[in-house]
């Protein structure tokens, strides 16, 4: 199901109708998932799927401007601006008539980041295929992420993998000084550096 009928949605202007209705739709297809806690380990995302995995969501309705070709836009947190998205998975939603419809992404995709690596402030899809420079999705690359549940259940694999908990993957994610840890080693709890230490004996 690639689309989640919600009703025109004229109310939203913060994103919070964007959140509620993705988490149902996510729920929907079978993958648990609750709003953010807001607490200093999940202040930085949206969504959490499977317990742990920060999910960041993106809402933009069609923005209509005479002379100019439709499109919808969606501000990427500006105070991580050279930096990464702190989720791991990233849904950008365009409200269609009465319909929402969304592409989910891994948040370290390339169309995200500048060639210097740097975090693109703005995205833009154009639905009638145009593009406007790096910070643009085509309708042919929005269309191969609708319905993308496997990059969810990709980054959960990561996740457990890597051992991470919502402190160690802030602090691998973002580094403690906010610095890409693009380099950064994955951040074992201690159960799981016992269990590989057991594995080596």
């Amino acid at each position: 199901m690639s689309k989640h009928n919600i009703g025109q949605d004229k109310k939203n202007k913060n994103g919070a109708i964007g959140e509620v209705t993705t988490r149902a739709w996510l729920i929907e297809n079978g993958i648990p998932t609750e709003r953010s806690f807001r607490e200093v380990d999940y202040n930085l995302t949206d969504l959490i799927s499977f317990g742990e995995i920060p999910v960041e969501i993106k809402y933009a309705s069609l923005w209509l401007q005479k002379g100019k070709s439709p499109s919808y836009h969606y501000a990427l947190n500006p105070h991580l601006n050279k930096s990464r998205i702190y989720s791991m998975v990233i849904i950008l939603c365009a409200q269609k008539g009465n319909r929402v419809e969304r592409t989910i992404w891994d948040a370290d995709d390339p169309i995200f980041y500048r060639n210097n690596g740097e975090l693109i402030r703005t995205m833009t899809y154009h639905p009638n295929g145009q593009k406007y420079g790096k910070a643009g999705i085509t309708p042919r690359l929005w269309n191969q992420h609708i319905d993308r549940f496997d990059i969810l259940y990709a980054a959960r694999k990561r996740w457990i993998e890597n051992g991470f908990t919502p402190q160690s993957y802030y602090r691998y994610r973002l580094g403690l000084n906010g610095n890409p840890a693009q380099e950064a080693e994955p951040v074992y709890t201690p159960i799981v550096q016992e269990q590989r230490q057991l594995s080596l004996l």
